[in-house]
């Protein structure tokens, strides 16, 4: 899986989220947050396999969507989620196109 490069934001009143380096969302303030991410590819070909993923820490999935791509490239993943000051939330996909896409 690959981390997505999110480089803009709608809105960010914290300063949480990393858009430049890590591409993280580190909250600074324990507690509960809602977490989703939506993916859409710029390909009208169908393809086997369009993955999305919401990472805690990096490693624990806590977000997960899949679809057997049939031209609809689209997917939405979403979890509510305890996180600490110090934990980090990461967007990942995977697609087997067999080549780059564009999303």
């Amino acid at each position: 899986m690959s981390v997505l490069s999110l480089t803009s934001e709608t809105f960010d009143t914290d300063g949480c989220f990393d858009s430049s380096t890590n591409f993280t969302f580190t909250p600074a303030v324990a507690g509960t947050y809602f977490l989703y991410g939506h993916l859409r590819t710029t390909s009208g070909s169908a393809f086997n396999n369009l993955s999305a993923r919401i990472f805690k820490n990096g490693s624990t999935a806590i977000a997960l969507g899949d679809t057997n791509n049939d031209g609809e490239n689209g997917i939405n993943v979403c979890s509510t989620v305890m996180l600490d000051a110090d934990d980090t939330a990461v967007f990942k996909c995977y697609q087997t196109s067999g080549g780059n896409i564009d999303l």
